[in-house]
């Protein structure tokens, strides 16, 4: 394994990053209500961070990834952090708010960039 940035293409490289920036979201709030607050991994987000093994290995093992693997991959994960987000709706005094934290919302923009990355990058056979 090894990290050869100058060699990567830009999807490689944002897979690289969206990668660490979901791993860096684990530790962040995922909910978040004022006075209580729990992060990814307390929150069992670290599930979802799974998504990200395939593509994240095959970039850095400079190996050929299925994009269509890797696509459907990167989509779930999408779709996982929308639904986790609002399943954070609570009531309080009678109104309903998201607890939804920053850890989870910086997941959300990590997997669209997951998306992307995996979409541009030319190490993928097509």
């Amino acid at each position: 394994m090894n990290i050869s940035w100058n060699d990567w293409d830009l999807g490689a490289k944002t897979i690289f990053i969206a990668s660490c920036a979901a791993v860096i979201s684990m530790v962040l709030p995922w909910v978040d209500i004022g006075i209580v607050s729990s992060n990814g991994i307390m929150q069992g987000g670290f599930l979802l961070l799974l998504l990200y093994v395939y593509p994240a290995l095959k970039i850095l093992k400079n190996g050929k990834m299925n994009k269509k693997i890797a696509l459907g991959l990167s989509v779930v994960s999408v779709i996982g952090s929308v639904v986790w987000i609002f399943s954070k709706s609570v009531t309080i005094m009678g109104k309903s708010v998201n607890a939804s934290g920053s850890g989870l919302y910086i997941f959300l923009l990590a997997s669209i960039a997951l998306t992307y990355g995996i979409w541009k990058t030319s190490i993928a056979e097509d």
